[in-house]
């Protein structure tokens, strides 16, 4: 049997657990909090990698259908060839996802300043949504301001 990615970083945790930190010196205590955040790492690397794709997925396709809505509202030129291409799937690689995502999202906001204001309700929208899945997935970091939403099975959906 192969080991997932999530098993070899749930083996590597409790190594870390079981053997590495408590072999440490008490007087350690700058290895021990090192170790310790390596193990918090690992902890949230387990919550959130088997996600990753679908949370590039999701980013893109809300940054498409804002791109389409943007472009139905009368006075500013929309690229038009990024709106042409099919958004890309899941047999594609993550960094071709994550580069046509950021295509999109650099082509909305430019295309949302043109209209002035006219398109901020439909921005604000999706800046929500790419929050939440932001807030879900750093919820176990220590780094977001406000309580997480849920797990990022939970603002993306479970199928990854």
């Amino acid at each position: 049997m192969t080991p997932t990615v999530n098993q070899q970083l749930a083996s590597m945790k409790a190594s870390l657990e079981r053997s590495v930190i408590p072999a440490l010196p008490a007087e350690a205590r700058f290895a021990q909090e090192q170790a310790g955040m390596i193990a918090a790492t690992l902890a949230w690397l387990i919550d959130v990698q088997e996600f990753e794709l679908r949370y590039e997925l999701q980013e893109a396709a809300d940054y498409h259908q804002l791109l389409a809505d943007l472009a139905e509202i009368d006075g500013v030129e929309i690229a038009g060839e990024l709106l042409s291409t099919p958004l890309l799937s899941a047999d594609s690689s993550l960094a071709e996802i994550r580069k046509q995502s950021r295509e999109l999202k650099q082509a909305a906001i430019a295309a949302a300043i043109k209209l002035d204001g006219r398109a901020d309700a439909k921005l604000l929208a999706v800046a929500r949504r790419q929050s939440e899945r932001e807030q879900a997935w750093f919820r176990m970091t220590g780094f977001t301001s406000s309580p997480a939403p849920g797990g990022i099975a939970d603002v993306i959906g479970a199928r990854a």
